[in-house]
């Protein structure tokens, strides 16, 4: 990581394996933001966010695919936004060619 008097860089090319946590390795303390790195064809964990209450936006960075979105298949490719909802059940699966994405959550408050 490199810092700057009000500012830090990762540079995610660097960091291993397919789950990069990219806001955690910003020390970034209000935001969550992760990028995972799937090859061709393969699928994410299906989970929901129940427990942690957090909404998601998923965004391709290179490559296509689609998230599943209770039972709905919805394209993901550059340029295309999602927004999870908690309760939601959500899947991403690579297309042929793989699939870089990245998820920003963030904890929905108690009414």
């Amino acid at each position: 990581m490199l810092r700057g008097v009000g500012y830090r860089i990762v540079d995610v090319r660097a960091l291993e394996g397919r789950r990069k946590l990219v806001a955690q390795e910003l020390e970034a303390r209000a935001i969550k933001l992760n990028r995972f790195d799937n090859e061709p064809g393969q699928p994410g964990r299906e989970h929901d966010e129940r427990r942690s209450r957090q909404e998601e936006i998923y965004l391709a960075v290179t490559g296509a695919g689609h998230i599943v979105v209770d039972g709905d298949e919805v394209t993901l490719e550059p340029g295309v936004f999602v927004l999870v909802e908690p309760a939601s059940t959500r899947q991403v699966v690579a297309g042929p060619d793989g699939l870089s994405y990245v998820i920003v959550g963030a904890e929905i408050p108690m009414p």
